[in-house]
């Protein structure tokens, strides 16, 4: 009786690990490689390379007074 418990518990982990390798492998594999089109647009970033650092601090000061279309990240108003 407690052989057949252990084996019938066995075959569910079994099972339960070939469903999840099934649906990992299924989509796609990891969501990091669409991390580009997930990221959240942030006000700041005006150069738009994912970090806000000098380089936006620097485009900012040289857009202000002109027309930023071409970089709507650059405008916070």
């Amino acid at each position: 009786m407690q052989k057949n418990i252990v084996i019938i518990a066995a075959v569910v982990v079994v099972a339960i690990a070939a469903g999840g390798a099934i649906l990992f492998l299924g989509s796609g594999g990891s969501d990091y490689e669409n991390l580009e089109m997930t990221n959240l647009p942030v006000y700041g970033n005006a150069n738009e390379d994912y970090t806000i650092d000098q380089k936006d601090v620097d485009l900012i000061n040289q857009l202000i007074g002109t027309k930023v279309s071409e970089h709507p990240f650059a405008d916070a108003d």
